[in-house]
């Protein structure tokens, strides 16, 4: 037990103690240097029999190389390699150096370290311990995090130490946290009298105390400054004693007495960080040293070496020789490291010690830090890329090569999250352009971010008018950007500027042809679709649709792909089995290669194919899932879209509390800038509120939704599905001839684009308006027209309006048959409101209605039922915990919660069920290695 910290070790003992229990966790310890946070790592470890133990330390010059920290971290365990899906192994033996390079992203870094650690812990618990982790470089840290938040049950205990005030993700990854404060008196009292080698006298003792001001290093290594005389009190001190700030001239004080040799060797080591004697070798001859002028700095317990490695005895010393030094003595330390590494993968380590090695400008690291950054990137550190792009900026000419540096790395610092960041390197490359064409490269960069964190308005206004400038001399450039501006447009719900910026863009791809001509063409045919205009758009579609097909699905590893809507449009033109098709195809793909970043989208669109097509389980558990990709991803405008898509069936299912509450996040996200999300959030609540029988809260919502339909060009009625329950609000307000007018306005788009649902649902609302002697043949068209597309939901509607009007009508027989079909439809569904508002009327009409036992998919939490679908369709556990990033074992724990609560026994009874209860959709014949 530590000297004091005895609550602190009974925190890491009970950390231990669940991961040997088969339960998960991690805990981060926080204070200052010197405060023990090694020393609690230490014990840690020293306590982990019976565990695998992966310890990793952070150092500031490793912070940059990316992936570094894992392969460290995952050292021992990587013989396991083989027991984890192939892609994830090839991806991180490429991402550590240790096989073949391989283009990735990094969220398949993440999902192999996930796999990995699971495949350890099957064997035996596992510790993972990380020090001084604010100096983890950023991708090893997202690796572990990611595992961390998904290894529940698997017995994998994590502990990360790091200092106060460094900025770390960890210190916003809302860990479970322990700080830890200096030690009292009592207890800094008996430290400093059981480390003194002789007795310290009360008054020397004191003011040791006073300088250490409770900090263990502190009292550990000051006394070691004193001679037995100072110590003993018969000498006086001749200096005021350091403070803990001050604690690395203590340490620097044991290092003066060394040889000249000795002190260059320590710099050489301090400047490498990775202890790697291999080449610190080397770079000691360089400079006309070797590796035994450290013996002395040995014998001064001030460094350990053997096997291979050489360890500072902590940080703060190493951190104490490297800053001492001259800037020209450092330079030269990192200049014969630079010089020692030369193997193909240490690329990005030989590039950082030439940057630090050059005093001002460097072409040649400027060079090597860029062919780091590709290197990163390729292996999916982007965060290390970005980095290593802004040197090699600071590093190479001025002008526009620098600002094409400085553009990549805002790429690399947007795909990772930090957006404000790239708006910073993107404002800073702007300043370095000195042409036209760079210039408008970077603005459009600008225009994607805008556009996808949450401000597509201003991002339509600035693309439209670079591209104005770069019209004549880059005339593809300007197609692409008029592209990205309608696109913006679309987002925003500004239909008819949208449909003026693609046809500007068509125009200037026809003079360009190739790939900018196809995307326009594209565009210019979804804002044709999107006003209406659906005959005029097909043509456009065809060269589109065939490249999508050229290519072979590879979702890119970043988040930017606004022109893969293909799934929507299908769902929009009513051809479901082939939008099904080719979202499967796209969900699968990004899960098989971990390509995170393309999941949210797909998912949220494949969730609202599901909603209209009745598989309202799949459609919840697929936009839960897509609402934790897009938070994870950093997807802003993409988090609001599967927000809203999540708040929608729940608010079919009358979910009011949780309906609510994710509309207004959606509409927090949203406004004003992405009006589609907003109109698509309105119309959600709007459904609630109707099903709930609230109509004025129901118009609150559904008119402000008409207006900015009509206002702003939105005429295809596929798209969002609020007119409908607008007309039959106003009916059932006795508002007849608001209904009349809306109904007027929906049945002129319903035959303009003939969409069949469109079709049905304006016969439905005619239905309600009918004369008593119209009602019957008005519905039967109605439902006729339903017959025609799978969506359960709007046929259940019309069966419920049917049978309201004839039990008024006093036939109360007839009435009962549509209505009890929709009953049974409106329960397999869980669209509780409606269910209640179906059986009053049954009831009403004569008949008793029992109330039905809850469906498999209302029993289950969201995670559930992900893993339920996923298995039902047939995939082992090891399948499907690659596919929903899981471990097997949480798999294999959430499948034992499935069984008992759904009293099921098998995989095939499973099946069975959720298919018979028509939530199962057979989506997804996973592809996960």
């Amino acid at each position: 037990m530590l000297l004091g910290r005895a609550s602190e070790c009974g925190h890491l003992d009970q950390l231990l103690d669940r991961a040997r229990d088969g339960q998960s966790d991690a805990l981060l310890l926080r204070g200052e240097a010197g405060i023990g946070k090694t020393a609690l790592c230490a014990y840690a470890a020293e306590q982990a029999g019976g565990m695998t133990l992966l310890r990793a330390y952070g150092a500031p010059t490793e912070s940059e190389l990316a992936f570094s920290g894992l392969a460290d971290t995952l050292l021992p365990v990587l013989g396991l390699r083989d027991q984890i899906p192939e892609r994830q192994a090839e991806a991180l033996a490429s991402a550590l150096a240790i096989g073949p390079p391989l283009e990735t992203s990094r969220f398949a870094i993440c999902a192999a370290t996930l796999s990995l650690l699971a495949a350890a812990a099957e064997r035996k618990p596992v510790l993972v311990v990380v020090d001084e982790a604010q100096w983890f470089d950023t991708s090893s840290t997202e690796a572990l995090l990611f595992a961390g938040r998904r290894l529940e049950v698997d017995g994998v205990a994590f502990l990360f130490a790091i200092r106060d005030g460094q900025g770390s993700m960890l210190e916003r990854a809302q860990l479970r946290e322990l700080r830890l404060v200096p030690l009292d008196r009592q207890d800094a009292e008996a430290l400093l009298a059981s480390r003194a080698e002789t007795k310290i006298a009360p008054e020397v003792a004191e003011q040791l105390l006073r300088a250490a001001a409770g900090n263990p290093l502190a009292l550990v290594e000051l006394p070691a400054l004193l001679s037995p005389e100072q110590l003993a009190g018969r000498e006086p001190l001749d200096e005021e004693l350091p403070s803990t700030a001050a604690l690395g001239r203590a340490f620097l004080r044991q290092v003066e007495p060394l040889p000249d040799e000795c002190r260059e060797a320590l710099l050489l080591a301090a400047a490498d960080d990775s202890g790697d004697l291999d080449l610190i070798a080397p770079a000691l001859l360089s400079l006309g040293n070797d590796l035994r002028s450290l013996e002395p700095a040995e014998t001064a317990g001030l460094v350990s070496v053997g096997a291979g490695r050489l360890e500072f005895r902590h940080p703060l010393l190493r951190a104490a020789i490297y800053h001492a030094a001259s800037s020209v003595a450092r330079r030269a330390a990192h200049q014969a490291l630079a010089l020692s590494t030369g193997a193909e993968q240490q690329v990005d380590r030989r590039a950082w010690h030439l940057a630090a090695a050059a005093p001002d400008q460097d072409n040649v690291a400027a060079e090597a830090l860029e062919q780091a950054a590709l290197a990163a990137r390729r292996r999916g550190g982007r965060a290390e890329a970005a980095s290593a792009f802004e040197r090699a900026a600071e590093l190479g000419a001025e002008g526009t090569e620098r600002a094409r540096r400085l553009r990549e790395a805002a790429v690399d610092a947007w795909l990772v999250g930090r957006a404000d960041r790239a708006r910073e390197l993107l404002d800073a490359a702007l300043e370095q352009a000195d042409d036209s064409r760079v210039r408008a490269q970077i603005q459009h960069r600008r225009g994607i971010i805008e556009m996808w964190q949450g401000s597509p308005i201003s991002a339509h206004r600035l693309l439209v008018t670079e591209a104005t400038k770069v019209e004549r001399d880059d005339p593809a450039r300007a197609a692409k950007m008029l592209t990205d501006a309608a696109w913006a447009c679309f987002m925003s719900a500004e239909i008819t500027a949208g449909l003026e910026t693609a046809e500007r863009a068509r125009e200037l791809g026809a003079a360009t042809r190739g790939i900018a001509e196809t995307l326009a063409k594209a565009v210019f045919g979804i804002a044709l679709l999107l006003s209406g205009e659906a005959a005029r758009a097909m043509p456009l579609f065809g060269d589109y649709l065939t490249l999508l097909e050229s290519v072979e699905a590879s979702p890119s590893p970043g988040l930017y792909q606004p022109l893969r809507p293909d799934g929507q449009l299908l769902t929009w033109f009513e051809q479901f089995d082939r939008a099904r098709d080719v979202l499967t195809r796209t969900i699968n793909t990004a899960r098989a290669s971990s390509a995170l970043g393309a999941l949210p989208y797909a998912l949220s669109v494949l969730s609202d194919l599901d909603f209209r097509t009745g598989n309202w389980a799949a459609a919840y558990a697929g936009a839960t899932e897509a609402v934790r990709f897009a938070h994870e991803t950093k997807q802003v405008t993409t988090l609001a879209f599967s927000l809203s898509c999540l708040a929608r069936v729940e608010g079919a299912q009358g979910r009011e509390d949780e309906c609510r509450a994710h509309s207004e996040q959606a509409l927090e996200i949203a406004s004003p800038g992405i009006g589609a999300v907003v109109a698509l959030s309105r119309s959600g609540l709007g459904l609630l509120e109707l099903g709930l029988g609230r109509l004025e809260e129901a118009l609150g919502h559904l008119e402000p939704l008409a207006r900015q339909a009509a206002e702003h060009g939105l005429e295809e009625p596929g798209v969002i599905k609020w007119a409908p329950d607008l007309i039959e609000t106003y009916v059932r307000l006795g508002r007849h001839d608001d209904a009349e007018l809306a109904l007027a306005d929906f049945e002129r788009v319903a035959r303009k684009t003939e969409r069949t649902a469109a079709l049905a649902a304006a016969g439905r609302c005619r239905g309600l308006l009918a004369a008593d002697d119209d009602v019957e043949d008005r519905f039967r068209r109605a439902l006729e027209l339903h017959t025609r597309l799978p969506t359960p939901f709007e046929r259940a509607r019309t069966e419920l309006c049917l049978g309201e009007r004839l039990r008024r009508a006093r036939h109360r027989r007839d009435a009962r048959v549509p209505l009890r079909s929709a009953l049974e439809t409106f329960e397999r569904l869980g669209a509780t409101p409606w269910s209640e508002r179906t059986r009053a009327e049954l009831t009403a009409s004569g008949e008793t209605t029992r109330r039905r036992d809850p469906y498999a998919a209302e029993q289950l939490t969201p995670q559930e039922l992900q893993v339920a679908l996923v298995v039902a369709r047939g995939a082992t556990n090891k399948e499907a915990g690659a596919s929903l990033f899981l471990s097997p074992k949480t798999i294999e724990t959430h499948l034992g919660r499935v069984y008992r609560k759904l009293n099921v026994r098998s995989r095939t009874e499973l099946a069975h069920l959720l298919g018979s209860e028509g939530a199962s959709t057979g989506v997804g014949a996973l592809a996960p290695s």
